[in-house]
């Protein structure tokens, strides 16, 4: 799974050791109350013993967002160096911000608020990798919802097990070298 080159190309945060790590990503895109609810999460994280780590994008600006000792929030994170060391991710719920982390085995905590967001939420939480809580959730649910997510072990548990069928699926996966026949395979005349 990659990043997208805006993020991809950004320091990676200096993540200590001594903390569980809290990754926090949501739309890259504008969503209205998307800047309440990162205000929220960030809140929640700074109550726990944790690091958070809060990558909002180009939509939003990080003066919007401010963040604390504990809870770092940037523009632009690489959540894959990032993916490494969480213990949990917050998100929206959209599908890349699931994938991923499950993709890696780590827990999702999901606040969706439309589209395919609410259907990702019901998806990971049916399958025990995960919590979903409304967007207009407290700060004081919020951090119980992450503390949950990092001390539960069924949830850890749930979201490896996915992270393994994630992974052994792309690898054995068709698609690729089906698209790479298709387009070395002549195509027909187009009228230009």
């Amino acid at each position: 799974m990659v990043d997208p080159t805006w993020a991809a190309s950004a320091p990676v945060p200096d993540l200590p050791t001594d903390r569980p790590v809290v990754l926090a990503a949501f739309s890259s895109t504008f969503v209205t109350e998307q800047v309440d609810v990162l205000r929220r999460v960030v809140a929640a994280m700074d109550s726990l013993p944790v690091t958070g780590v809060v990558g909002l994008g180009p939509a939003v600006d990080p003066a919007d967002v401010p963040g604390t000792d504990r809870v770092r929030v940037h523009r632009a994170v690489p959540h894959e160096a990032v993916l490494a060391r969480a213990s949990v991710v917050v998100t929206h719920g959209g599908h890349g911000s699931v994938l991923k982390p499950l993709a890696h085995g780590i827990p999702v905590l999901c606040i969706p608020s439309f589209r395919h967001q609410k259907d990702n939420a019901v998806r990971l939480t049916e399958r025990g990798a995960g919590l979903r809580l409304r967007p207009s959730a407290s700060v004081p649910q919020i951090a119980a919802a992450v503390e949950r997510l990092l001390v539960e072990p069924t949830f850890a548990t749930a979201a490896q097990d996915l992270g393994g069928r994630i992974r052994a699926e792309i690898a054995q996966s068709p698609l690729v070298p089906l698209l790479e026949e298709a387009a070395r395979r002549p195509g027909p005349a187009r009228d230009g």
